[in-house]
């Protein structure tokens, strides 16, 4: 059985927007960069900034312009969907890296993404870069046509993404780009391309009373494996659940399976 340890809430010292909660009411991906960690929130076009030890409420960094609606329906339509989030190395433009949200993609207003600079402490600063990651994930429907990315990460040689499955088409991804090439079109300001060789490698996590697992997020490993977080999902729909204000504890530790990041076929042949 998983234990689950508490590590902290997500408290905010001031709310999002006015009538928002002081909380981030989800934690869609998470980077720890040296003492602080970073927290992107599928909901919200900000980026939460929180300390590693101890409890004290967070503070908010801007990475996409506008606000968002208030109802619920509304924000759903609107987001952005930011579902990823990943520390990037350093590259020309950013000697000391940057951290990379990115949009699931799920739907037209969620092509998008936001690069944050870090400095040689690991400092995420503004203005953050927005990132049309429209051509990107064009091409890549071309194999998943309900492309939902849930995670993001690098390895010595390859930037991923992981592909969320659902109840139609249950079948989950890793997707593999050359980390040089997608590196050097964020630092010259072009749109990351599926150019070859793009891997693309289907996992089957298998399903529980009928209802399939799926990738929620992932972390890389150093000898190239990564470990997956998964849930079930219950429906076709590549969108998310309806928006929701209740607190949400998070960042809690739990073993999750460790899996080959190693491309299973050559997408661009």
């Amino acid at each position: 059985m998983i234990r689950l340890e508490k590590l902290r809430e997500l408290a905010l010292r001031t709310a999002p927007a006015p009538g928002r909660p002081r909380h981030l009411s989800a934690a869609s991906g998470l980077v720890r960069v040296e003492d602080r960690l970073y927290v992107i929130a599928d909901d919200e076009h900000q980026l939460g900034v929180f300390s590693a030890e101890g409890s004290e409420p967070g503070t908010l960094l801007t990475v996409l312009p506008g606000r968002l609606p208030d109802g619920a329906l509304e924000r759903k339509a609107a987001k952005a969907d930011l579902e990823a989030l990943t520390r990037l190395p350093g590259m020309m433009e950013f000697p000391h890296g940057a951290l990379f949200a990115l949009g699931s993609g799920s739907r037209p207003n969620r092509e998008v993404g936001a690069l944050i600079e870090l400095d040689a402490w690991g400092l995420a600063g503004e203005p953050a870069i927005q990132v049309n990651l429209h051509r990107l994930y064009s091409a890549l429907r071309t194999h998943l046509p309900a492309l939902n990315v849930e995670g993001a990460f690098t390895t010595a040689e390859h930037f991923c993404l992981l592909h969320r499955g659902n109840k139609r088409d249950a079948t989950n991804a890793c997707i593999s780009l050359p980390l040089r090439t997608a590196l050097d079109a964020l630092a010259e300001g072009r749109p990351i391309m599926a150019t070859p060789p793009l891997d693309i490698r289907p996992f089957d996590l298998g399903a529980i009373r009928g209802v399939p697992l799926c990738f929620t997020d992932g972390a890389a490993l150093p000898d190239g494996r990564f470990r997956m977080r998964s849930s079930q999902s219950g429906t076709v729909s590549t969108c998310n659940s309806p928006f929701s204000t209740q607190r949400r504890s998070a960042l809690a530790s739990k073993t999750v399976p460790i899996l080959s990041a190693s491309p299973s076929y050559n997408a661009s042949k």
